[in-house]
């Protein structure tokens, strides 16, 4: 994927993703894969936290559409790869939380996605 421009974003906005979408299956195991590579990367890249969480519902039977988002997340890394968290030690102790839902989001079973995030000074810790 060297040859592939950066985006802006992890997924397409609007991106609805279904496990009925009948597009062609491909190679579940390297699909599992990526997946777990890309988890990996959580720990100090939360903005990949929702794409990725979409995905890997898709891991059981991976079709191309799934395949094709996945590679949307990678053209995003390679395109951020100065952007992360960065720990420090702080004095100023205010908490700050943030959180979003995405109501009835999954087409597939109408469940709804909630993600939120906790800052300690300008770091996030949960």
């Amino acid at each position: 994927m060297a040859s592939y421009s950066s985006v802006s974003t992890p997924m397409e906005p609007g991106t609805k993703l279904s496990k009925f979408d009948g597009g062609d299956h491909v190679d579940a195991n390297k699909y599992r894969s990526l997946v777990g590579s890309l988890h990996y990367l959580t720990s100090t890249r939360p903005n990949l936290l929702l794409s990725i969480g979409i995905v890997s519902r898709y891991m059981e039977e991976p079709t191309y559409t799934h395949w094709k988002a996945l590679k949307r997340i990678l053209r995003y890394v390679r395109g951020t790869t100065s952007l992360g968290l960065y720990y420090t030690r702080s004095g100023d102790y205010r908490l700050v939380g943030y959180s979003d839902s995405d109501w009835c989001g999954n087409v597939d079973d109408r469940k709804s996605t909630s993600r939120y995030v906790f800052f300690m000074s300008s770091t996030a810790f949960t």
